[in-house]
Formats: C-alpha cells, structure tokens, sequence
C-alpha cells in the first residue's frame, strides 16, 4: 500500500516574543533552520516545536505573544497554548476550528481595558474539516483577545478558536492525507486532500472527516459508502502493533454487504497512508465485522510511458529507448495531425487537424479514421479513463462535445464553461475532476457529473483553488490531488509550478516558450515541451534537452 512521501527537509522557525506595550509588533517570522525528518514518526504527539509555558510575573503582552507562538504545539491537544488561558476558557478553547496561515508580522494593540487586537496578512485557511482554502492577496483578519488576572497572573480570557502559523511553520506540523470516495459508479477511489497536524489523534480526526462526507464542490459526483449519520461508537481511532480499530455506530449497520465492502475499502484507503497503521480493523458497536476483501479499487499513477508525436509517427519514450507504434502510421499519414491523445493500451487514439477531431481504433484493421466532430480551434484531446472522448473548443460560445467508445455522442451540458473562454482543459486521472484555464490565466476546478451508466453529463460548480495572482498559461492534472500548471513570466519565459489541489506548491526551473508539461511520477519524471518543438526532461534539478521537433506530448493514465 503506498505511503506518503517523507519530507527530505523539515523548518523549523525561531519565533521571539515581543515585549513592549501600547503597538506591539509580534515578531513571528523568524529565522529559517534546518530541522529533523518530521514525517517519519508523526504519529505520536512528539513534534519538534515545542512552545514555552508562562512564566510567573509575565506581562499581558508577553502572555498574548507566547499563547500565540504556542499555535506551534499541537501536541496533547494544544496542552501549552492552553496554560495561557483563563480556567473558564481552558477547557473551551477550540484550537481545530480554524488555522490561519499568516504573512509577515501581526499587528497587536492593546487598549486600557486589557483588551488586544491582533491584525495580520492571512494567505490561506484551514477548517475543522481539514479543507485548505488559499485567499485572495492582501487578505486580512481582525482577532479579538482580552486578558485578566486570576490568582495574581495574567491569563487570557477570551481568544477566537483558531491557531495562527507562519508557513514554514505549518509545512511542519501539517501534513495533506486524501480522503477517499467513490466515484458514482463505484469504479474508481476519488481522493478528497485535507490537512491535519501529524500527531496520534490524526487517525480519529481523518475518520471523522470522512464519516462527514466529501468536500462540497465534489458532492455531486463522487458518492460514500458510509450510511448517513454514522459516527464513530467509540471517540478515537486506536492504533495498536499497527492495526487501525475504527469502531462505528450502530448506523453503518443499513449498508448492505456489497456496501460494507466499499465502505471498508474507504475506511481502509484513508487510514493506509498514516506510517503506523499496517492493516484496519472495522467494528460496529463494538461487534468485528467479517467483511469479504474487496479488490482495491483503481488507483491511477504514473505506470505508462509517455508519447510523442514526431515526423508523423507516435513514439513511445521509455528512458534513453523508444518505440514507434506503427501501427497508427497509416491512418496519421491520411490527416497529419496536430495533436492527440492515446490510451495506455495502446490500441484507441484520437487526432486534431485542421478539421476537426479524428478517432482510430487499432482493432478495426484497414478502416480509415472516424471524423467525429468537424471544428476548428480545438484544446487537446481527452480519452478519460471510461473510454469517453471530450472535445473542448477554445471559443467560449462552442460547447463541448463527448462521445462514447464507438464515437457516438452523449448529452453534455456545458453549465458554467458556456460563456468562458478556455486555454486548457485537463481530467484527473480517474476521470472525475477537470482543472480549466481561461484565457485570461485564471484556474478553475469542479467535479465530473455521471449518470449511473458512467456517461459524463455536466459538470458541478467550479472553485477557484489557486489564489496566487500568477496568470497560467495553462494547467495539466498530474496525479490524485497533484496539477502542473505554466506561469508566463514574461519575455518568453514560463515557469512550471507543481501545485496541489487544497495545498501549497513549488516551482521547477523556468523554460523557454513552454506550452505544455506531462509527468510518469509524482517527485520526477517531469517533460516540458515548447512552442519550438523542443522537448525537455526533468532531472537533477535542470531542465535537460531529449528531442527536437517534437509535435506534441502525451501520458496516459486511463
């Protein structure tokens, strides 16, 4: 079962206290330092931040800016940031209800009554539920606090339920865990990413949220096994010798047995990727559950090899060797393509020229290819991973088009693409998420709609996941919750940031006139074509010449 990968380089961040009345300047940016390997045993309530307690005669500045920098240390439940608080407020505070991530330094005023407010930059937010939300630049909060005396020492009396970090800060002690659904046929695992502190109630915290179901804008095309109102019987997840027990409440009992196999494998799925659960145990109401083993359910990484499209011919790449596929020689000769898409068995693709879209099917020897939809101004071509063929148009007037394996076509209704402009549209590797581009460099994602034959019909709401003010050129779904996307810097330079999708990013070396980026791996295996047709592989942190004269990419993950 795959494991999260481990962090090479933890960050850690020296944060002083501030020490001055009237505006106090809330130094917690600090210096960046190299720490441990915190990944590798987070399951336990140790972690490298460990706050300092109040100290006896502090003032209420100095017991604000340490309850503050003590956000650092979820460990037993925030038990530092709580010595802080008032008994009333001790056993009240909800620290899990909302963590800002912050910019720079905050702002802290106190007035004559002991009350402080503390005003600072937030760049993103994470809720009770784990769901990450990036803001709009320059967003700013207001936090209300007030202190007072209890037993001769300053304590604070009233705080919001939320901790505050820095980002290097957050990076770690959170860490992102999918939870998994289904997609409405029951095919394929759907990973919904949140981000929880990498502690030992992380297990309990992950069923939770997954027992609440999905994140809203996937609500409508991803489906639970899990019976409404299921609950955890008991109030944590207990890991033991490496067997996760999960022991819900009487309600799971109104799945039926086919059901309990589908919840189990999301039960299973979710749990798998904490470092100490070795397998999961299911009980309800504290009765085991003799549940027959579901084969695992489709998981899509990077298993094939990419293709390229040179000369005319497809070429399959595998390291330094490659492959033509001949087969498709004769059918391209006849309408030079310009771009394509092709599965990973190798034996259906689907061509742009200048015509329109073209479909060719290797079984059916002889045959010519199949025009199935005569336009012009096409993105690339989509085989999703039910055998669906999408065309999407660049005008934001044309609707798009899906046809089946046969190359007849389905209902489709556009909803919010209608009216939008589009300069790239990309399907998740299981086929139930779409990330578009418009044209104007902004982002969208949103959930595949199918009815129960699989048949794609529409698509739900859209978000906007990415608020980094960067205008993309054009955004590729990689793997799970993982997209590429291309930044135009300027003077024809373009910058691939890898990005996931309720998460933070990074950037990989600038190229010249890159228009599209594919990926065979989730740390590497990175290809950069350009405008020029030159072609680049990722390696050792450079960008490194494979071919030239390159027509196009592409990786299939159906």
């Amino acid at each position: 079962m795959p494991k999260f990968l481990k962090t090479w380089i933890a960050i850690i961040a020296t944060l002083l206290l501030a020490s001055t009345t009237g505006c106090a300047q809330l130094p917690r940016d600090g210096q960046i330092q190299i720490g441990p390997d915190l990944q590798s045993g987070l399951e336990s309530d140790y972690l490298y931040y460990s706050p300092g307690s109040p100290v006896a005669g502090s003032t209420p500045d100095e017991i604000l800016a340490g309850f503050l920098n003590a956000g650092t240390g979820p460990q037993n439940d925030y038990a530092t940031a709580r010595e802080y608080l008032s008994s009333d407020l001790k056993a009240n505070w909800v620290p899990n209800k909302n963590v800002l991530i912050q910019e720079g330094r905050p702002e802290i005023t106190f007035d004559n009554a002991y009350g402080a407010t503390v005003k600072l930059k937030v760049k993103a937010e994470v809720d009770a539920q784990g769901q990450y939300t990036q803001l709009p630049n320059g967003t700013t909060r207001e936090l209300h606090y007030k202190l007072a005396l209890e037993a001769d020492e300053w304590r604070i009396a009233s705080a919001p339920d939320l901790t505050m970090v820095i980002q290097p800060v957050f990076d770690v002690i959170f860490h992102g865990y999918s939870l998994y659904f289904f997609d409405n046929q029951f095919q394929h695992l759907v990973p919904d990413l949140r981000w929880f502190p990498s502690r030992a109630s992380t297990s309990t915290r992950l069923i939770a949220a997954l027992l609440d179901g999905p994140s809203s804008w996937l609500r409508p095309g991803v489906k639970t096994a899990i019976p409404s109102g299921t609950k955890l019987s008991l109030s944590a997840v207990a890991v033991a010798n490496g067997v996760a027990t999960v022991d819900l409440s009487n309600t799971a009992l109104q799945a039926s047995a086919s059901e309990r196999k589908f919840m189990m494998a999301q039960i299973t799925e979710t749990l798998m990727q904490l470092s100490n659960v070795l397998s999961v145990q299911l009980l309800i109401e504290r009765a085991p559950q003799d549940i027959l083993a579901f084969t695992n359910p489709n998981r899509f990484g990077f298993a094939n090899q990419p293709v390229i499209l040179q000369n005319s011919n497809l070429i399959e790449l595998s390291g330094s060797n490659s492959m033509a596929l001949s087969e498709f020689n004769t059918p391209m000769k006849a309408i030079s393509p310009s771009d394509f898409a092709i599965t990973s068995d190798r034996k259906r693709a689907v061509f742009l020229n200048g015509l329109g879209l073209y479909a060719y099917n290797t079984s059916r020897v002889g045959t010519a290819p199949q025009l199935l939809l005569k336009a012009k101004r096409l993105l690339a071509p989509i085989i999703d991973s039910s055998g669906f063929i999408w065309a999407v148009p660049k005008d934001k007037d044309q609707p798009v088009s899906v046809f089946n394996a046969n190359g007849e076509p389905v209902g489709f209704y556009s909803g919010w693409l209608n009216g939008r402009s589009r300069a790239g549209f990309s399907l998740s590797p299981e086929g139930s998420r779409v990330i578009l581009t418009s044209a104007g460099g902004s982002v969208y994602a949103a959930v595949v709609i199918r009815d129960k034959n699989g048949v794609p019909i529409g698509l739900g709401d859209a978000i906007e996941p990415f608020l980094n003010g960067k205008s993309i050129r054009k955004a590729v779904w990689l793997k799970d919750s993982t997209v590429a996307m291309l930044h135009d810097d300027g003077n024809n330079m373009v910058t691939p940031i890898i990005a996931t999708l309720g998460g933070a990013s990074f950037e990989l070396p600038a190229v010249a006139g890159a228009t599209n980026i594919a990926s065979t791996s989730s740390v590497n295996g990175f290809y950069v074509h350009t405008i020029d047709g030159e072609l680049y592989f990722y390696r050792n942190s450079s960008w490194m010449p494979l071919r030239e004269d390159v027509v196009a990419i592409h990786v299939s993950s159906d």
